[in-house]
């Protein structure tokens, strides 16, 4: 059996496992996803652990990513400002310059092995804090913690 410092044991036979870190005052649901459990490699739950102990250092870097791309009208993040702009109870006052504080973290999901599909080493689900809705920024990192993609997802 292989363990973590954050996930704890990780059986040979179980595709998902949950657990929680600290952001500040705040607590991120992460969980980690393998398609085959049974040959995650040592060094894989290394990265992994090394990169929940850096959380606050990952979100910074993906609020620069999503901040970066708030002048481009096509770009994700600004795509789902302005939908909670226009479009959502709540939000009218949301100020483009104010909109990637506004966010929370909600979820970071790990993929090493290309669990359910995903491209992506990791990804860091950004929702606005209230009034809740079930729409999703999604930061999708590579291995190395670069950019893979930003999606909108609900």
């Amino acid at each position: 059996m292989k363990t973590s410092r954050h996930f704890g044991e990780i059986s040979p036979t179980i595709h998902s496992v949950d657990a929680e870190v600290a952001l500040g005052v705040e607590r991120v649901r992460v969980d980690l996803n393998l398609a085959r459990p049974d040959e995650l490699d040592p060094a894989e739950i290394t990265t992994i652990d090394q990169l929940l102990d850096e959380v606050a250092r990952l979100d910074e870097s993906a609020r620069g990513m999503l901040a970066s791309l708030m002048d481009n009208e096509d770009a994700q993040p600004a795509q789902f400002w302005r939908f909670h702009r226009e479009d959502v109870a709540g939000y009218e006052a949301l100020e483009r310059e104010g909109f990637v504080a506004a966010l929370r973290l909600q979820r970071i999901g790990f993929y090493p092995d290309g669990a359910y599909g995903s491209r992506a080493f990791l990804v860091m689900d950004y929702i606005l804090r209230e009034p809740k809705t079930d729409q999703v920024l999604a930061v999708k990192l590579q291995r190395d913690a670069t950019l893979q993609t930003i999606a909108w997802e609900s």
